[in-house]
């Protein structure tokens, strides 16, 4: 698997990062001090930009991923400050990274903004590792955590810094651990303020996100082919948008699945068709679900669920013909406003915005397979305790930057065969939209009570009207141009839901793919034998999916990818 291992040299064994997930042209660095060992797997000389070594004196110092901007004149310096003063240095740094310096007495690794770059630690022994995998198998008697998977169940994504394995903590974003205090620090956080914003607001936006495309862009080699993944969907064609105008050799990829009859393939084609970039359509099947979902898991490190996974055919078994960089978007609908509601974050106090983020964010109860204690809320509550903000609107957005981001970049999927690039790491870029104006982000109608929501983030569709030359191709969510307004959208948006199966897919490959189902269940045994799993709720649930309950897959693949995972590991 790629990515950083380090830790007291005693103690860390390189082996258990190049057992899981490997890929037969990866290479390896080592680097080593008195007191420290590090081993970075990498992808070698097909993307020699995305990784560097340095020793300089008794310092040592390994980087995994890209720095798009840096103050410093040399890596060399920057190695140096860096383990002197990791708060000053990593609050400079722009790019989608890992950064690992040490000497003979001490170590530090540092995460981007968003910590696009996974990173897991442990105090006892002192080891970090971009693998849950490798970290746990150095520990001597793992136990998967109750908590994290009572979080997966609830939300489909893990609160708190907590990983799948207890003693085990992921590292936040923009952070950075010391082995000689190995608590994470924060060395900023991004909070939203209620103001109104300016009528420059949108134009600045799109500035900022076309300097961070275009700084992605000119970190890669010349040569290289960069491609993304482009749906009928907005954020993906203003990333290709702007790709096209930063550079040439460009590449986009979709795939039959949001919905799964077509209704995103011809939005796309278009798009590409416009901007004269070449387009390919990626394979994507049950029987590819179900051969790949293994490696998924061990790339996802458990805790991403193999329901949300797509296009894993075409990842592992044609991507890297086709492009040499992926730019990767992952969450940028939500920084530009949308599924988190404004009247989630305007509460009038810490209690009522644990129950509303809740309320918004939950989409199972736990408790029917779950035997030990376990409360959505409770780690709910936790995470607002735990955040930054000076108001309630603040730490609302503070717990949505610290615990809903990250996880849109959990896992190495598309990384383990190409380079990526993250614009959305972006510090000018992130510090302008965690300003985000609540006009902007998506919101309820007025007078309806909060149940009728807008069908897009004001931000995301008045970014779409700026794109002239695709402003008239459909959106497939509404199948409408953006050109329309917002209640012409939400009709829109309500023919769409009404008239695709756009999220029973998987289900229905489930229901009638013996292969997949066969699968899953093996994997879903390995999870029914753990003492707070109840086994009958679970083959209850796999029976009402196949019975024509869409909604019980999410626990069933929930598990079943813990399962996965599980049976790999221990």
């Amino acid at each position: 698997m790629r990515g950083i291992l380090a830790g007291e040299a005693e103690n860390v064994n390189h082996d258990h990062l190049t057992e899981f997930a490997s890929e037969p042209w990866y290479e390896s660095t080592i680097l080593e001090s008195d007191k420290f060992s590090a081993i970075h797997v990498h992808h070698g000389d097909r993307a020699p930009t995305s990784h560097r070594a340095i020793e300089t004196g008794s310092i040592r110092y390994l980087r995994h991923g890209v720095i798009r901007q840096s103050p410093y004149d040399s890596e060399e310096e920057l190695a140096t400050e860096l383990l002197e003063s990791p708060e000053t240095v990593l609050p400079q740094l722009d790019g989608s990274f890992l950064l690992c310096a040490f000497d003979d007495e001490d170590l530090v690794v540092g995460t981007d903004r968003l910590a696009s770059k996974r990173l897991y630690s442990s105090s006892d022994p002192v080891i970090v590792s971009s693998s849950l995998a490798a970290l746990t198998s150095h520990l001597t008697d793992p136990e998967i955590d109750p908590r994290t998977v009572g979080d997966l169940l609830t939300f489909g994504y893990a609160w708190n810094d907590h990983s799948l394995v207890k003693g085990v903590d992921t590292a936040p974003i923009a952070s950075y651990i010391q082995a000689s205090d190995p608590v994470p620090h924060r060395y900023t956080s991004y909070v939203s303020s209620v103001h109104a914003g300016s009528n420059s607001y949108v134009s600045r936006v799109r500035a900022e996100y076309r300097d961070a495309v275009r700084s992605c862009t000119e970190s890669a080699d010349r040569d290289d082919r960069i491609g993304t993944w482009l749906s009928g969907g907005l954020d993906s064609r203003l990333a290709v948008k702007e790709l096209s105008d930063a550079a040439e050799n460009i590449r986009t990829i979709t795939y039959d699945g949001n919905p799964a009859d077509g209704t995103n393939l011809e939005p796309a084609k278009e798009i590409a068709a416009t901007l004269g970039i070449s387009h390919e359509i990626g394979e994507f099947t049950p029987n590819g679900t179900a051969e790949y979902l293994d490696k998924a898991a061990l790339l996802t490190d458990g805790m991403k669920t193999w329901r949300y996974i797509h296009g894993v055919d075409f990842i592992f078994g044609e991507l890297s013909d086709h492009v040499d960089v992926m730019l990767d978007i992952s969450g940028q609908g939500e920084v530009f406003g949308d599924d988190i509601f404004t009247e989630t974050l305007k509460q009038p106090n810490k209690a009522a915005l644990v129950n509303a983020l809740y309320d918004d964010l939950a989409t199972f109860d736990a408790s029917e397979v779950l035997t030990a204690p376990y409360s959505g809320r409770q780690t709910t509550a936790k995470a607002v305790d735990g955040a930054t903000g000076n108001t309630v609107y603040e730490t609302g957005s503070d717990v949505l930057y610290a615990n809903y981001f990250r996880n849109h970049y959990r896992g190495d999927l598309v990384g383990s065969q190409v380079d990526t690039r993250a614009p959305l790491t972006s510090r000018t870029l992130l510090e302008h939209t965690a300003a985000l104006p609540p006009k902007l982000r998506q919101h309820h109608f007025p007078m309806t009570g909060g149940k009728i929501p807008q069908a897009v983030a004001p931000l995301k569709l008045k970014l779409a009207q700026q794109m002239n030359s695709l402003d008239d191709v459909t959106y497939e969510r509404t199948n409408l141009s953006p050109k329309w307004p917002q209640p012409i959208q939400l009709l829109g948006a309500a023919y769409v839901k009404v008239a695709h199966d756009r999220y029973g897919m998987k289900a229905n490959w489930y229901r009638s793919h013996t292969t997949l189902r066969r699968t899953v269940d093996d994997r879903l045994e390995t999870m029914t034998d753990l003492d707070f799993i109840d086994a009958n709720a679970v083959t209850q649930l796999q029976d009402d999916v196949l019975s024509g309950d869409d909604s019980a897959l999410h626990p069933i693949a929930v598990l079943s990818s813990i399962g996965s995972w599980r049976q790999q590991v221990f």
